[in-house]
């Protein structure tokens, strides 16, 4: 994932980041939805063995789409070691604190409340009592929700005041996902998860998408190394949501959790003059990128007038 995230980013530059990025997004929420329900056809119609066979061959078919992307130069071609291109990655981070900041503010919230997927089960099982159907209709709200909250993002372009939307996204993510969370009804709660889910992926791809344009190319791979973190924690917030679940119950801990998330969303806000400062950051990135973009190894052009204006967010 953090060469993957590296390779997008270069190959389409920082102007194109941000729909790629949600394009990114869109596409890992549709399988989401999509894939689980062809994998169990499958299984249920010709097996297991013939399921994970066509998911190899659909690599396979991956690996080789990536064999048309041409080559650039490498940034950084420094001879050095594993733990010499670690340090200099945490160097990086800890020396240019908006990257931090963004870092750690892509983290916490989701280590907070993305855990409720692992306790979705308990809801539809012993909260609402809808059996394996609610289940998946739970499981496919979220996916929805992500998938239309990141072609949000795709449409939306390089507008400006990405900070406002940002901030108003996270709000709106734990307070609709504690209003899920404690919701009475079935019906109620499958909207507010939709919703909830479509504002995470707004809040994530605009927060992933401000560390890579104000990243190097240099230090763009280790960067995304901790960036790609904010798809592994969320597993070990379940451990202490899972512990909070047993003896409060999943609705009171992951509505608890949500509201925790949304209180530190305003800390970072009112604690980070750089964070503030975003859009202006962004909006430097882009310009300078209209330079580096002209100098791109592919031979591009230098920017329209029509680019520059939408670099600039206007």
């Amino acid at each position: 994932m953090p060469a993957r995230n590296a390779i997008i980013a270069n190959v389409v530059g920082r102007r194109r980041l941000t729909g790629a990025m949600a394009l990114t997004m869109t596409a890992m929420n549709v399988t989401r939805v999509v894939g689980p329900a062809v994998a169990g056809a499958l299984i249920g119609a010709a097996g297991v063995t013939v399921a994970y066979s066509i998911n190899v061959a659909l690599y396979a078919l991956a690996l080789a789409g990536m064999m048309a992307v041409g080559r650039a130069p490498v940034a950084d071609r420094a001879d050095s070691s594993l733990l010499q291109n670690m340090a200099e990655g945490f160097r990086y981070v800890r020396e240019h604190r908006l990257v931090l900041v963004l870092l750690f503010f892509g983290l916490v919230p989701m280590f907070l409340v993305m855990p409720f997927q692992t306790l979705l089960v308990v809801f539809a099982e012993e909260i609402w009592e809808v059996g394996p159907r609610g289940f998946g209709m739970l499981s496919g709200a979220a996916g929805i929700g992500g998938v239309v909250g990141a072609a949000f993002v795709a449409w939306r372009g390089n507008a400006s005041r990405r900070l406002r939307l940002m901030m108003t996204s996270v709000f709106a993510f734990g307070l609709l996902m504690m209003g899920f969370a404690l919701s009475p009804w079935f019906w109620l709660a499958l909207p507010l998860l939709l919703a909830g889910s479509a504002f995470q992926a707004i809040y994530t791809t605009l927060n992933n998408t401000a560390i890579h344009v104000l990243i190097p190319d240099s230090v763009r791979g280790r960067v995304s190394g901790f960036l790609t973190m904010s798809f592994s924690l969320p597993m070990l917030g379940a451990v202490p949501i899972s512990a909070l679940a047993e003896v409060w119950g999943a609705a009171l801990s992951v509505g608890l959790a949500s509201l925790l998330a949304v209180v530190v969303a305003v800390v970072f806000y009112l604690a980070s003059p750089d964070l503030r400062r975003m859009d202006l950051s962004i909006l430097k990135a882009f310009r300078e990128a209209i330079v580096l973009d002209a100098d791109r190894p592919s031979g591009a052009r230098p920017a329209s007038p029509a680019a520059r204006r939408t670099a600039g967010g206007e």
